[in-house]
C-alpha cells in the first residue's frame, strides 16, 4: 500500500509502508508526520499506521543462557552481537553495526596467525626486536578490536533508542555505562523485555 506524507502544508510522495519504515529510521521522516492513502478518513500520524502493519521482533534467546554459552565459548558472544546487529539493520538501514562486528571477527584469524608466527620466530632466534614487534601486534590488535567493538555496540545503541522511542514507543532505555560493560547481553536483556511487551503488551 502507498501512502503520502503531508508536512508544512505539501504532499510527499506516494511511498510504500516499507520505505517510510526506513525513512524514519534514517530520520528523514518522524512518528508525529501525517500520512495519508485512499480510504483513510483523514490524515494520520505516521507512527499510528506504522503500528498497524507486521513489526519486526529482536532475537529472542534468553539473556541468561547467552551468557552461559558465552562463559564456554567466548567467541559466541561477538557471533550473537552479529545476529544483533542483522535485526538492527532491518530497523535502521543505515545502522553500521553489522559492517563493524563483521570486521573485528574478520581480524581474529588474521592477527592469530600472525601471533603464532611471531612466536615460532621468537622462540626460534630469540631476537629482542621479534619480541618487541610480537607485543606491539598485541596492543594494536587490542586497540584496534575494543575501537570496532564499541563504535558498533554504540551505533546499535542509538538505533535501537530511535526505534524504540518513535515507531514502536515502548520508551526504552539503555544506559551508556551499562552498554560499555555488558554490551550485547545487555541488549538480549532488553530485547526479551521487548517481545514479551510485543506479545503480551506488558514491558516489566
Amino acid at each position: 500500500m502507498l501512502y503520502h506524507l503531508g508536512r508544512n502544508g505539501a504532499m510527499l510522495g506516494p511511498y510504500p509502508v516499507e520505505e517510510i519504515y526506513q525513512m524514519v529510521a534514517r530520520r528523514e521522516a518522524f512518528p508525529n508526520d501525517l500520512c495519508w492513502t485512499p480510504g483513510m478518513s483523514g490524515w494520520q500520524p505516521v507512527g499510528q499506521v506504522l503500528l498497524g502493519y507486521p513489526r519486526p521482533s529482536p532475537p529472542n534467546l534468553h539473556w541468561g543462557l547467552l551468557l552461559l554459552f558465552s562463559l564456554f565459548a567466548g567467541a559466541f558472544m561477538l557471533a550473537w552481537a552479529l545476529v544483533q546487529a542483522y535485526f538492527v539493520r532491518q530497523i535502521d538501514p543505515a545502522s553500521r553495526a553489522i559492517r563493524l562486528y563483521t570486521i573485528n571477527l574478520v581480524l581474529i584469524p588474521i592477527v592469530g596467525f600472525f601471533l603464532f608466527v611471531a612466536a615460532i620466530a621468537g622462540s626460534a632466534t630469540k631476537s629482542p626486536i621479534i619480541f618487541a614487534s610480537f607485543l606491539a601486534l598485541i596492543i594494536a590488535y587490542f586497540i584496534a578490536s575494543s575501537f570496532l567493538y564499541l563504535t558498533a555496540t554504540y551505533n546499535m545503541r542509538r538505533s535501537l533508542l530511535t526505534y524504540y522511542n518513535s515507531i514502536e514507543n515502548c520508551g526504552l532505555r539503555l544506559g551508556p555505562v551499562m552498554t560499555f560493560f555488558f554490551g550485547p547481553l545487555y541488549f538480549q536483556y532488553h530485547f526479551n523485555r521487548i517481545n514479551r511487551w510485543q506479545t503480551t503488551g506488558l514491558l516489566h
